[in-house]
């Protein structure tokens, strides 16, 4: 994308030609929530991902010494190439 385009992108975009919504939620006709009510509503809701998150969790644990052995290798490397350099 060249700069010119992308200047011309904004420039359409800004100014006081910009609009904005007047929907807020203070128009809303129903109350708002406190804290305490949106999270009783949301303990309510069964999280249908849980099973497959634990999976991955146990996956990434048993996986995490070897990542860290990789890590510490590379660095190594690296390390010694500093010191011979």
């Amino acid at each position: 994308m060249q700069r010119e385009d992308v200047e011309s992108y904004f420039a359409t975009r800004s100014g006081p030609a910009a609009k904005t919504s007047d929907r807020t939620l203070a128009r809303l006709d129903t109350p708002r929530l406190d804290v305490g009510e949106v999270r009783e509503e949301l303990e309510k809701v069964k999280d249908k991902f849980e099973e497959q998150r634990r999976l991955l969790m146990d996956q990434h644990r048993k996986q995490f010494d070897k990542w860290m052995m990789q890590l510490l290798l590379v660095a190594m490397v690296h390390l010694f190439f500093v010191v011979v350099n």
